[in-house]
């Protein structure tokens, strides 16, 4: 009897699934949404709210209380007041539902949030949509809420390589990139970010710093761009023996571009150059 009773809990979804409603886990629907990453988790939330049914969105917060944010913004952005009703979720309640949008692009919820005369989150937003390349939620915030690119903003798009955003920010008015924008941007490797700077400011940046952390970062490419185009550049011995990768060290090396302070002239050199102190 208790074999045929197993069996016929096992075969029969309806009671199955109401006795695994009581194990640790999350049901076999919610998988997917355990390990997303935030830039796509709004997008694979509204298709599998889609096909389960607004209905079952109360569940899933059971199991998975860290969507709640998601799922405001699900409801907000797609127009389900009811939605919000039946959770007994209060979109004010929440003070960083601008910043979430942001970082999955979700332009729509920003829009309908704003609507809402919600404006919490506004500056972290930009600083979110910088990170993560959404130049349509910047330009969306500076042309509604009069918003502008802060270095902060130029200095995270810089270091995830977003050169659309760099180029956006300096054309529109923002706060212009400083040395460290620059530096960043050569210690993750970033050659279109580079090259644009420089070419709309030249002397803006610190090439000594930039080649410095380009090197110790093992980014060659970005080495040779600053060695024929920001002249005189180089990095101090210590940093190149302890730090850097044989065969960016190796072009350092060969291009005379490791320098150590003149004991004789007290400025940092290359180490065989003919110092005009001791003549």
């Amino acid at each position: 009897m208790a074999v045929s009773s197993t069996r016929y809990l096992l075969c029969c979804r309806g009671l199955f699934t109401l006795v695994a409603e009581f194990q640790h886990g999350v049901l076999e629907d919610m998988v997917p949404l355990t390990s997303l990453a935030s830039t796509t988790t709004s997008c694979i939330l509204d298709l599998w709210i889609a096909e389960h049914g607004d209905a079952r969105v109360p569940l899933l917060l059971v199991y998975l209380p860290h969507l709640t944010s998601r799922v405001i913004l699900h409801a907000i952005a797609t127009n389900k007041p009811d939605l919000l009703k039946t959770l007994e979720l209060d979109a004010f309640d929440h003070d960083d539902l601008v910043e979430v949008a942001a970082v999955s692009g979700n332009l729509p919820a920003i829009v309908a949030l704003h609507a809402m005369s919600y404006y919490s989150g506004t500056h972290r937003a930009m600083l979110a949509a910088s990170i993560h390349g959404h130049l349509n939620v910047l330009v969306y915030m500076h042309v509604e809420r009069m918003q502008t690119c802060t270095r902060a903003t130029v200095n995270a798009a810089a270091s995830r390589g977003h050169v659309h955003i760099v180029q956006w920010c300096h054309e529109h008015g923002g706060q212009t990139w400083a040395a460290e924008a620059f530096a960043v941007a050569a210690a993750a490797g970033h050659l279109a970010v580079l090259s644009y700077m420089h070419r709309v400011k030249p002397r803006c940046g610190s090439a000594t710093v930039a080649m410095r952390a380009a090197a110790i970062h093992g980014h060659l490419h970005i080495v040779q761009f600053l060695h024929v185009n920001r002249p005189g550049c180089g990095i101090s011995w210590s940093d190149a023996m302890d730090q850097i990768q044989a065969n960016t060290l190796g072009y350092l090396t060969l291009h005379n571009l490791v320098y150590d302070m003149c004991c004789a002239c007290g400025f940092h050199k290359p180490r065989n150059h003919e110092c005009r102190a001791i003549k």
